[in-house]
């Protein structure tokens, strides 16, 4: 006898199956920056995955229960895709079924990829799509073992993997954006930041290459007003030097020499 509360348990468990990719949609029109980090996180949770299924094939609670390791069972998700009132839908779940992997229940990756949409999605949410955020994991954990599928050892392995890909693909994109802000920089600055006895850093300056006696005040253009009345910034960086000519911004620490 199936209740309200079993269809429920069914719709969480195949969300898993589509909120990956609609997360991933969502990212990518939304974050194209954040949509990489989530693809890298994808792959990394897949392989790890994949790799411990190899090493560690583990049965479920209902395969379990089959060979009597356990008490009876039943696996729900199967009854209730049969009274699903779809034609062919339970013709659907009996023929996929043989093309998955019986004993790749350790680590859930059911629980791992809800756990990375809701670490992926938790800044830019608003405070009521966090509620329902922090609420996703856990309500796939129940779904999980009520319908037999994992253990809770699993679930909890399957956060863990999770947690390591969302952290080491964050890490790596740090990484990788600092180093790209030391090249940008220039030597002179790096050196300078680098070194503990530097002098405390000099009030941006300007100057010309081309002026033999260049001036150190620019005169930079005034700010306008559009025609609504915003006001709006002048050419910057950049101004004029003592000869009329317009010389760039320089950065402090750096001192251009006029050419002779």
């Amino acid at each position: 006898n199936l209740h309200w509360y079993d269809y429920a348990v069914c719709v969480v468990y195949l969300s898993y199956f589509v909120a990956t990719y609609l997360v991933a949609g969502f990212l990518w029109f939304s974050a194209r920056s954040l949509f990489r980090r989530y693809v890298a996180m994808i792959v990394i949770l897949a392989l790890m995955g994949f790799a411990t299924y190899a090493l560690f094939p583990a049965a479920p609670p209902w395969l379990a229960s089959q060979y009597g390791q356990l008490d009876p069972t039943t696996r729900s998700i199967a009854v209730i895709w049969g009274e699903i009132p779809i034609v062919h839908v339970n013709t659907f779940f009996e023929e996929g079924s043989q093309y998955a992997n019986p004993v790749a229940a350790v680590p859930s990756l059911h629980a791992a990829y809800t756990l990375l949409v809701t670490l992926i999605l938790w800044r830019p949410a608003p405070p009521w799509g966090r509620l329902m955020l922090a609420a996703y994991p856990w309500a796939m954990a129940f779904a999980l073992v009520y319908t037999a599928e994992h253990y809770f050892v699993d679930i909890l392995l399957g956060w863990i993997y999770a947690l390591v890909a969302f952290w080491t693909v964050s890490r790596l994109t740090e990484l990788v954006a600092e180093r790209r802000l030391r090249r940008a920089t220039p030597r002179s600055l790096r050196t300078s930041s680098s070194d503990g006895n530097a002098s405390p850093p000099v009030e941006p300056r300007w100057g010309c290459s081309r002026c033999p006696n260049p001036r150190r005040t620019p005169t930079t253009d005034r700010p306008r007003r559009s025609a609504l009345g915003h006001r709006r910034p002048g050419r910057e960086p950049g101004g004029r030097c003592g000869a009329g000519h317009r010389h760039p911004f320089v950065p402090a620490g750096l001192d251009l020499q006029p050419q002779r």
